[in-house]
């Protein structure tokens, strides 16, 4: 491992160690330089770099841990097991990846790929290639028509009555999180998606934990009002009212939509239109633990899966060599899954791994848990896809109101929508707008 090297931040009031509460910080009636609420990746970022610039910050989160949509389990399972964001996406241009290295986190190259399955049966190699050649020719249709500048819906471009649309659907499903109807040509093609992911074996929220842990952060403190009205805007926790000439807000659009922050004055029509352009996708997670190796494939290994009712699973299979699976399920599917709770993701995935591997795992099974992300009241989803026809809504979301109130966060970044580098990036856009403006 390579040490980094991270100035400690200046900070005003009694320093605690590792990001714990300031509680008191929270009740001064001193005026800060910014306010960020949200110490999810981009709050962390803008945080870090205006204090190291000389500003006074405060950064209020709502839960009881800093990360966000970055959350590693470590009791749960025998192993870390991330409940958000666990890839690194197009890792020679992530920051994260060198990150990582500096951080001693190790990741795999890459996944290994374990056939496509349908209805629990691996398709033949000569139906795997007829698959594989359509999804690839209507991937590349869908990056014309971006490339052409056409924000429109996947059905306006793709044809989905061929027999193998259904594998290319659960494809854009999986990349974005709702289905083809709501996914836009232009968004799909904008975001960069370069080289081999690669899962982190430790967490991903691990990881970000470590990075940013000199970051200071008052926790449980879910901000309920923004009140700009005034010379400089009031920001109302149950830590009490704090102060600052700007706010950088970097909670979900799903939080901003839900209207649990009440803005004075409210917020511009065009900010909210764009916040109804940029809607939060769906994706439930699904980790099942076994007492001993049920699946017989290699480690790390990624399989596609489609059941009756066109219902898609996407498989990572002995993660590390661990003796269990993380299954994926997005879209409408997950949407419903949530809205039913009560162990539905959980029963599913179970299913779907006992019509692959037999119905003897069962009797292995360890512990079993999924994600929450839309029942969430500090997310209410997992990232942002935006609407067909609403690409440009990203942008107009990080313009800044009347230069007292900032946005940031993943639905901001065109490029890395979606990503841990796109917050990570947006978080910088926005320090570096707080830092130009007098």
């Amino acid at each position: 491992m390579r040490p980094t090297s991270r100035r400690p931040l200046p900070r005003p009031g009694r320093n605690r160690a590792h990001g714990q509460a300031h509680s008191r910080e929270a009740r001064s009636p001193m005026t800060y330089d910014a306010i960020i609420v949200g110490a999810g990746v981009a709050g962390l970022t803008a945080a870090r770099a205006l204090a190291r610039a000389g500003r006074r910050v405060l950064v209020l989160e709502g839960r009881d841990r800093t990360g966000g949509r970055a959350f590693t389990d470590r009791t749960s399972f025998s192993r870390p097991w991330d409940h958000g964001c666990h890839w690194l996406h197009s890792p020679e241009r992530n920051p994260f990846t060198r990150i990582a290295d500096d951080l001693g986190f190790a990741y795999a190259p890459r996944a290994a790929e374990g056939g496509i399955f349908v209805d629990g049966a691996r398709l033949p190699p000569e139906a795997e290639g007829e698959v594989t050649r359509f999804v690839r020719q209507a991937t590349e249709t869908v990056r014309a028509a971006g490339r052409a500048g056409r924000d429109v819906a996947l059905p306006e471009v793709v044809d989905f009555s061929h027999p193998a649309a259904r594998h290319f659907a659960a494809l854009m499903r999986g990349k974005m999180g709702v289905e083809p109807h709501l996914i836009s040509a232009l968004d799909f093609t904008r975001y960069l998606w370069e080289g081999d992911d690669r899962p982190l074996r430790d967490g991903f929220g691990a990881l970000l934990q470590r990075y940013f842990a000199d970051v200071p952060v008052t926790l449980s403190a879910p901000v309920g009002a923004i009140d700009w009205s005034g010379r400089t805007a009031r920001v109302t926790s149950p830590k009490g009212v704090a102060e600052a000439t700007r706010v950088l807000v970097t909670v979900s659009t799903g939080v901003l939509a839900s209207e649990s922050i009440a803005f004075t004055p409210r917020l511009p029509d065009w900010k909210v239109r764009a916040i109804e352009g940029l809607p939060m996708a769906h994706s439930v997670k699904v980790g099942c633990e076994f007492s001993k190796d049920v699946f017989g494939m290699p480690e790390t290994t990624m399989i596609p899966c489609l059941f009756a009712g066109d219902r898609s699973m996407e498989v990572e299979v002995r993660p590390f060599g661990w003796n269990g699976a993380t299954c994926y399920l997005d879209g409408e599917l997950a949407r419903r899954l949530e809205v039913e709770g009560n162990g539905a993701a959980r029963a599913l995935a179970l299913e779907g791994l006992r019509e692959i591997f037999g119905n003897g795992i069962q009797a292995h099974l360890v512990a079993a848990v999924e994600t929450a992300w839309d029942r969430d009241p500090l997310t209410r989803g997992v990232y942002v896809a935006s609407l067909p026809g609403r690409f440009d809504d990203r942008a107009t979301l990080a313009l800044p109101v009347e230069d007292r109130l900032y946005f940031a966060g993943e639905a901001m970044d065109p490029d890395f929508a979606g990503d841990v580098h796109g917050a990570h990036r947006s978080g910088l856009t926005a320090a570096e707008a707080i830092l130009r403006d007098p």
